[in-house]
């Protein structure tokens, strides 16, 4: 009888520790889940910024230089233009004299 009740105790205590063991696991792996979720989104962040700022500044870049030849194409235009109209401007002169 004395055995009997020896081996629940020590079930009982083996069934505890498991229980105790098997939380503990729980918890880890909450854990780590969190952990991995936290390190995706770094990732997923530090990608994103990558993806956006090297594009971010070419294409700020390419703007740019974009904006100075339409100047230069513009600056060259009104010159060209003023130039004809200096001209037009010299042959009317002429044709009142």
């Amino acid at each position: 009888m004395g055995s009997i009740i020896t081996e629940e105790i020590e079930a009982n205590e083996w069934k505890k520790k498991y229980e105790e063991t098997r939380e503990e696991v729980l918890e880890m792996r909450k854990i780590v889940a969190e952990y991995e979720k936290t390190i995706d989104q770094m990732i997923e962040d530090k990608q994103r910024t990558n993806m956006t700022s090297p594009k971010s500044f070419q294409q700020l870049t390419m703007e740019k230089e974009q904006a100075l030849a339409d100047l230069n194409t513009a600056e060259r235009f009104i010159f060209d233009l003023f130039r004809r109209y200096e001209n037009l401007k010299a042959m009317l002169e002429g044709f009142m004299k």
